[in-house]
């Protein structure tokens, strides 16, 4: 620059005159290459929002945008320090009733909450109002337009399906905090599909989607939605392969979710008293270990892949997650195949009786038979292999005509033979020799097996009289059963 302290001090001045607060900036001129040149670093400010030429701006990327009435608003309760969940609702706290709150209260807590809780946990404030967060925990909830969640499930993978008929259900939901997470989750599971497949230890099931990822995704978008914004609501999209639901308002520190690394976010809690909150009811974690549990509930499915993994998107309105089917290439495969009323008749009604491999396994050939029997009765009866069968029961055919179809090989499923469960047997049998006390954690290690499996081989156990449990729960031990004499 050809005079760089007099552009500097240019600059400076139309700082001061031209934003409406003082600018925490450093302004300095470097040397480089025998150029001088000038640096200019602003500060985040405490005193937000910081309008130029009377106009709000914020960074959206690499841009800066105009500022909506909502990050309007937001902004100004960031420069007082204040969160939407602590204001004044300028609602009376006896103008409203808390009956579903303190019913759920003392099932989480088994505690039973006092009128001085209310004032802990800042649902009512010294002036005898509610908090936005007290109105967000009482049967009235936020009014309807800061409250709503939109329910939708589409006839097929987007909302422009190649037939007349775009939506299979709609339902909007209005009301408290608690009342809008559990008519979500039952929204969810009514439209999912549970399989199942029998085999050697028991029945496995295979849900759409991971429960733990369902709270997880619906608690992380009440309690972490924008709740100044009156132009939109939560959205619940069912589609044949996914879930999406999307939140009003981007992450509260303005940066997109794509952007960050998904396994190391740190905890910013917009809505702090509803995050506390729903943490002292066990509903979420202070950790901000939320989305590390959704990608988790996936990756420990028999059906994982890296094709199913969660995606997490966000701009500066909204907060989307996306959650695959789990099982849509299943259902697809029996779609193609036929429709569920050919279905049901093939499978459940099988018009020639003689053939066994269609013998559903909700109507056991040999229902005297209490050992371990295949699910489906093998054409070959000197094949001892197992032959897995799914079960597929749609919640909405379960709701609409309360029928249960049985697949048979859908899959290709094969689980082992009865020796695997005899050799694990003996292993534990063994380890019990120098062990008079173990836990299934134990046999967890000693195995190399799953949680599950551990438990079903254990069981199996209990129930032959080869092994005796001892305590509840995590503190649950066994030890061999002593033949009587």
């Amino acid at each position: 620059m050809k005079n760089a302290k007099k552009d500097s001090e240019f600059i400076s001045s139309k700082i001061n005159e031209c934003f409406s607060k003082f600018i925490n900036h450093d302004l300095s001129i470097k040397n480089k290459e025998n150029k001088e040149i000038i640096e200019l670093i602003i500060f985040e400010g405490e005193e937000k929002p910081y309008y130029f030429s009377n106009k709000a701006y914020i960074r959206n990327g690499n841009t800066t945008i105009n500022v909506t009435g909502s990050q309007l608003d937001n902004l100004i309760l960031q420069g007082k320090k204040v969160r939407f969940d602590e204001m004044d609702s300028g609602k009376n706290k006896n103008d409203t009733t808390f009956k579903k709150f303190e019913k759920i209260y003392l099932e989480k807590t088994n505690k039973r909450i006092d009128i001085k809780d209310f004032y802990s946990f800042n649902l009512i404030n010294k002036n005898e109002q509610l908090t936005n967060a007290g109105l967000l925990f009482s049967d009235d909830g936020l009014p309807e337009k800061y409250s709503r969640v939109y329910c939708r499930r589409w006839n097929g993978l987007d909302k422009a399906p190649n037939n007349d008929i775009k939506t299979l259900d709609y339902v909007i939901y209005k009301g408290s905090i608690l009342y809008l997470l559990e008519k979500s989750i039952e929204f969810i599971k009514k439209h999912s599909n549970l399989m199942w497949k029998k085999d050697l230890y028991g029945r496995n099931e295979y849900y759409d989607y991971p429960k733990e990822a369902i709270r997880e995704v619906i608690v992380n978008a009440l309690v972490h939605r924008d709740y100044t914004r009156d132009d939109s609501e939560i959205s619940i999209d069912i589609y044949d392969d996914r879930l999406e639901i999307t939140s009003p308002g981007g992450m509260y520190s303005n940066e997109k979710i794509q952007d960050l690394n998904i396994m190391n976010i740190p905890s910013e809690r917009r809505n702090r008293i509803t995050a506390d909150l729903m943490f002292r009811m066990k509903f979420m974690e202070i950790s901000a270990s939320g989305i590390q549990e959704i990608i988790k509930s996936y990756e420990r499915s028999e059906k994982y892949s890296k094709n199913y993994k969660p995606i997490f998107e966000s701009t500066d309105r909204y907060f989307k997650v996306k959650l695959w089917n789990l099982n849509y290439e299943i259902h697809k495969d029996i779609k193609s195949k036929n429709s569920f009323n050919e279905i049901e008749k093939t499978f459940i009604n099988s018009s020639n009786p003689g053939d066994k491999s269609l013998t559903p396994a909700i109507n056991s050939s040999n229902p005297g038979d209490k050992s371990l029997t295949p699910v489906i009765n093998s054409s070959n009866p000197g094949d001892k292999s197992l032959t897995p069968a799914i079960n597929s029961l749609n919640y909405q055919q379960k709701l609409e005509s309360n029928k249960l179809a049985t697949f048979n090989n859908i899959d290709n499923l094969k689980v082992k033979k009865i020796t695997y469960l005899k050799e694990n047997i003996e292993k534990i049998l063994s380890f019990s020799k120098n062990n008079e006390y173990f836990k299934s954690s134990e046999i967890e290690k000693e195995l190399n097996l799953k949680r599950s499996r551990v438990r079903e081989i254990l069981s199996k156990m209990v129930k032959e009289n080869l092994i005796e449990p001892m305590g509840k729960n995590k503190s649950r031990k066994y030890k061999i059963k002593k033949p009587q004499k």
